[in-house]
């Protein structure tokens, strides 16, 4: 089992695809997970507040999270929460982690947990987005991605895909998509560009401008860059691939491919 020990705040057990991967990761043990019962009672009572869940389905998530994580919750000694100096409405947060001796704190609310009400607990603060990144750094990019396949099996009306999560995820974990999206789908979009830059431009012109992007292929590296904001989308060669691609990017790209294998040709592609 992994060393890193995880308190989990509240603010991250509310959404309900961003628990679920969190705690699946957690099954996986690529990180011991923690939370107080006070953490627990805030998350799903803020998802009944906002009619996400009855109080009988909040009793059942909780006793079914405790259940599966039996060592995950912490009993905070009363009156130590009075001695944090975080912010007031969170220092029952810190408190928690003192006591479980964690490595870190996932927390959304970054500002509530100054570096100076950390120091002395020998405790840091991390974004969702930062932390799924870090656990790429600590168990790899494949271990990641399949966790998020594994999250989208049960969706069935309507099915969901693992870039349709990824889309969801987009806006507030925007570092840890786009390096998921360069694991999983650089390749596809570095063959499609290729293809699509050689179709329409020929073989004379080394780049290709589009409505949306412009691919250039030449000196051995592709790029591919959004026209409006000069966002480099991706930059291949044979040693590295770089960039930012968007889930958009793919969906654009995906398009593309199929006009490609149904109409392969030049004036098919412009029309």
């Amino acid at each position: 089992m992994t060393s890193l020990s995880v308190l989990l705040d509240a603010c991250v057990l509310f959404p309900f695809r961003l628990c679920d991967a969190l705690l699946l990761l957690a099954e996986k043990e690529l990180y011991r997970v923690h939370f107080s019962q006070q953490i627990l009672d805030e998350a799903t009572r803020n998802r009944v507040k906002r009619g996400k869940m009855t109080e009988k389905q909040a009793k059942v998530f909780q006793q079914r999270i405790i259940e599966y994580f039996p060592d995950a919750l912490v009993d905070v000694p009363p009156g130590l929460a009075d001695v944090m100096t975080n912010h007031e409405g969170d220092r029952h947060v810190l408190a928690a982690a003192v006591v479980a001796k964690v490595d870190l704190i996932v927390t959304s609310n970054l500002k509530h947990f100054p570096a100076t009400s950390l120091v002395p607990w020998n405790i840091e603060v991390q974004h969702p987005d930062d932390f799924l990144n870090n656990l790429c750094d600590l168990h790899g990019d494949e271990i990641l991605y399949s966790c998020i396949e594994e999250l989208v099996v049960p969706y069935k009306k309507p099915p969901m895909t693992a870039l349709d999560l990824l889309k969801r995820f987009e806006e507030e974990r925007p570092k840890f998509v786009a390096r998921i999206m360069m694991y999983r789908y650089g390749e596809v979009v570095t063959s499609v560009a290729r293809k699509y830059r050689q179709i329409m431009a020929g073989t004379n012109d080394l780049c290709y401008t589009g409505q949306y992007y412009q691919i250039c292929d030449g000196n051995g590296t592709l790029t591919v860059t959004e026209k409006e904001t000069y966002r480099e989308v991706i930059r291949a060669s044979s040693e590295q691939m770089s960039g930012n691609i968007l889930t958009k990017d793919v969906e654009m790209f995906i398009k593309a491919a199929k006009e490609i294998e149904n109409a392969p040709a030049k004036e098919a592609l412009k029309s």
